[in-house]
C-alpha cells in the first residue's frame, strides 16, 4: 500500500521554548519540582539573617551610647526612655527602668562606678553657655558672658544639691540664690535656673554616663521646654551668666545651677555684717543705657534650716524680703551714692539694698541686690 505524501495534522502538545524538567506523577498526583521549593527557602532564610544582623547592629550602637541618649540600653539589652517632670521649677530628668547588670547586682548602691573618672566640667559649662547663647541668637538677643562670681555661687549650690540628693532654689540652710550670690561677693541682681539629671539602675546603683555632651544637651532642651526656665534664658535684660555643674558618682545624680545676672553698674561691696546704729554707703557707676533709677531697703528674717523633704517640695523661688523704706540716692552724671542709716533698734535679720532702673528695650528691671546682715 502506498502512503499518502500529504502531511497529517497531528497534535503534538504545546510548543516548548526551552529545556524543561519533566513533570513527575506519583500515584496520579503531580509532584512539584524540588528546586523551586529550595529557592524559596533560601530567600526566606536570607531575609531572616538580614533582620537578625540589623537588630544586633542597633543593639550594639545603643549599648555604646548607654548613658547619654534619650533611649539607651543596658548590658542586658533592656530599653529605657527618659521621663521628664512637668515644666515647673525645678526641672528634673530621670531615666528609669534600667536593669542592673549581673556583674553589679551584689554591689552596694552607694559604691561609685568601677574606673570612674570625673567629667570635664569646664568643657560642659562652656557647652551649656554655647547652647544658651545660640538660643538667644535665634531670637536676636545679645549673648551672655561668663560671670565668675555668679559661677562660684552656682557651683557651690550645685555641689551641695548633688551631694545631698535634692533639687531646689533654696539650700540646706534655707537661703535662696540672691543670698548665695551676694554672700560670695556679687553686687548685681541674679535669677536662677536649676535642673537635675538622674541615671541609675533599678537597684539604685549609678549607671555609667558615657555621653556627657548629650546629657548637657538634654538638660538644656528640657529647660527650654519649661516656660519659666525658657523666659529666664531668653530674658533680654540678662548680660552675664554663671554655671555650676556637679555629679555624684555614688548616686548617679547630676545637678545644674544657672545664675543669670543683670550687670548694669559697677559698685562697691557693702559689708556683709552690720550692727544696729551703723551707717553704710554704697557707691558706684551706672551703665549709660539705663535711666530713672530708684533704690529701696527691704528686710527678711533669718531663715530656718530646711530638711531634705522640705527642699524636695519647693518649686519657683520668690524672695520673702519686704520693703522697709525708700532710700535717698544722689546721682551725678553716671555716678551714684546710696546711704543707709540703721536705727539703734534695727531688727536682726537680712537686709537688701535694691536698685531698679529703666532699660529702654525692657522697661523697669532690677540691677542691684546687695545683702547685709544685722545680728
Amino acid at each position: 500500500m502506498k502512503h499518502s505524501s500529504k502531511r497529517r495534522n497531528v497534535y503534538r502538545g504545546p510548543k516548548q521554548t526551552g529545556p524543561q524538567k519533566p513533570v513527575v506523577y506519583r500515584r496520579g498526583v503531580k509532584k512539584q519540582s524540588t528546586s523551586r521549593i529550595s529557592l524559596w527557602l533560601y530567600i526566606l532564610g536570607g531575609i531572616f539573617l538580614l533582620l537578625v544582623f540589623v537588630g544586633v547592629l542597633f543593639w550594639i550602637i545603643h549599648r555604646k551610647n548607654g548613658g547619654g541618649n534619650s533611649r539607651t540600653t543596658d548590658a542586658n539589652g533592656d530599653i529605657t526612655s527618659v521621663t521628664v517632670e512637668p515644666s515647673l521649677n525645678p526641672v528634673t530628668i530621670t531615666p528609669t527602668g534600667l536593669s542592673t547588670p549581673k556583674s553589679t547586682e551584689d554591689e552596694s548602691a552607694s559604691a561609685p562606678l568601677p574606673g570612674y573618672s570625673s567629667p570635664d566640667f569646664d568643657h560642659l559649662r562652656e557647652l551649656m553657655l554655647q547652647l544658651i547663647n545660640q538660643e538667644r541668637k535665634n531670637v536676636y538677643l545679645d549673648p551672655v558672658e561668663v560671670d565668675l562670681v555668679a559661677q562660684k555661687a552656682g557651683q557651690e549650690h550645685a555641689d551641695e544639691m548633688a551631694e545631698l540628693g535634692y533639687l531646689s532654689h533654696w539650700d540646706i540652710d534655707g537661703f535662696g540664690p540672691d543670698y548665695r550670690y551676694s554672700r560670695v561677693g556679687g553686687t548685681d541682681y541674679v535669677q536662677e535656673n536649676v535642673a537635675s539629671y538622674s541615671f541609675r539602675y533599678n537597684s539604685g546603683a549609678p549607671a555609667p554616663i558615657n555621653d556627657w555632651d548629650g546629657v548637657v544637651a538634654q538638660i538644656h532642651a528640657n529647660l527650654m521646654e519649661s516656660e519659666g526656665h525658657r523666659a529666664n534664658i531668653l530674658d533680654e535684660a540678662h548680660t552675664h551668666l554663671g554655671i555650676g555643674i556637679a555629679y555624684n558618682p555614688l548616686s548617679g545624680e547630676v545637678r545644674v545651677a544657672q545664675e543669670f545676672v543683670n550687670s548694669y553698674s559697677r559698685s562697691s561691696r557693702l559689708p556683709f555684717w552690720v550692727r544696729s546704729g551703723d551707717r553704710i554707703v554704697l557707691r558706684g557707676t551706672f551703665s549709660p543705657e539705663i535711666s530713672e533709677s530708684i533704690a529701696i531697703l527691704t528686710y527678711e528674717p533669718f531663715p530656718e534650716p530646711m530638711s531634705l523633704e522640705q527642699l524636695k517640695k519647693t518649686r519657683t523661688y520668690a524672695s520673702t524680703a519686704q520693703k522697709i523704706e525708700d532710700l535717698d540716692m544722689s546721682i551725678s552724671e553716671e555716678n551714684f551714692v546710696i546711704e543707709v542709716i540703721l536705727g539703734a533698734s534695727a531688727m536682726q535679720g537680712i537686709y537688701h539694698v535694691e536698685v531698679f532702673s529703666n532699660l529702654p528695650s525692657a522697661g523697669q528691671i532690677q540691677i542691684i541686690d546687695q545683702i547685709f546682715e544685722v545680728r
